[in-house]
């Protein structure tokens, strides 16, 4: 009797020990973006594998309408089977310049909704800072990108559904004076969205250029106003520095720090979460 008691608890401790090695990687409450939909087709069932793995509770997948919607619709119905929602992802940096691709992308979501409603909502990456027009008329180039997120966020609240936008976290050291008033430009943004994530790509969670330093303004302010911030890392190789990415990382050590970014801002109902910049190269991550 002893002998199947001492078995049974050898067993119980080896499963324990599996579960928690199974887990050791997964990021809790993360978000990610698949950027090439041509891959949904042949990659599909191991991009829903992963995220499930890794604990992935919202995916951002990009819209191009020469992507057959039966593959998308087909591959959203099973992330949504997975228990992750799906959010239409788009974006340019002339996005307010040129509001054709925009238009495209809403008529393209209105379509695909009313076929079948398998949306949460829409994922926005614009980056009007790399047009020209940001050194010589930043001003006008901030106009215009406020001008094309009011049109996204008016189409969303038609549409029910939720409105995220991606910015990068030095926008609350940008200006604007404008027809829209006066203020941050990362706090115009907050309040104009549902959810906001941050890019605020660091591969250490702190000291002085620690993410969870340079998400602390957006954060206090997100949590003044009852709105949501997601913190946003990058796993794709940059030639920026090598503080910017966790590229060449492993995903025990990407989980690490964001484990630590999670750990200073859970109690903020604001904070919404890590989100994977992005899928193919974190999955690459030893």
């Amino acid at each position: 009797m002893k002998k199947k008691w001492s078995f049974l608890i050898i067993v119980m401790v080896l499963m324990f020990v599996i579960k928690g090695f199974s887990s050791t990687t997964m990021i809790e409450n993360s978000a990610t973006w698949i950027w090439n939909p041509y891959l949904l087709d042949s990659k599909g069932e191991e991009y829903i594998a992963f995220m499930q793995e890794q604990g992935v509770k919202k995916v951002f997948v990009q819209v191009d309408v020469e992507v057959p919607n039966e593959i998308y619709r087909t591959f959203f119905e099973k992330v949504r089977a997975a228990d992750i929602a799906v959010y239409a992802l788009d974006g340019g940096r002339g996005w307010g310049e040129n509001r054709q691709p925009a238009e495209v992308f809403m008529e393209w979501v209105e379509q695909l909704q009313q076929e079948e409603p398998l949306l949460a909502g829409i994922h926005i990456d614009v980056e009007p800072y790399l047009l020209e027009q940001w050194t010589t008329d930043r001003q006008q180039v901030i106009q215009n990108y406020f001008d094309i997120v009011s049109i996204l966020r008016q189409f969303t609240t038609g549409q029910n559904l939720a409105f995220e936008v991606d910015i990068p976290f030095w926008f609350d050291t940008i200006p604007y004076e404008n027809a829209y008033g006066k203020g941050l430009v990362s706090e115009w943004i907050i309040d104009t969205a549902d959810v906001v994530t941050l890019m605020a790509y660091r591969n250490q969670a702190e000291g002085e250029n620690g993410i969870i330093g340079l998400v602390e303004t957006e954060l206090s302010y997100a949590q003044e106003k009852g709105k949501k911030v997601a913190v946003g890392v990058e796993t794709l190789s940059s030639d920026e520095g090598t503080y910017i990415s966790f590229a060449g990382m492993s995903k025990y050590e990407l989980k690490n720090e964001t484990d630590k970014v999670t750990a200073a801002y859970r109690q903020n109902p604001a904070f919404s979460g890590i989100a994977v910049h992005y899928i193919d190269p974190w999955m690459d991550m030893k």
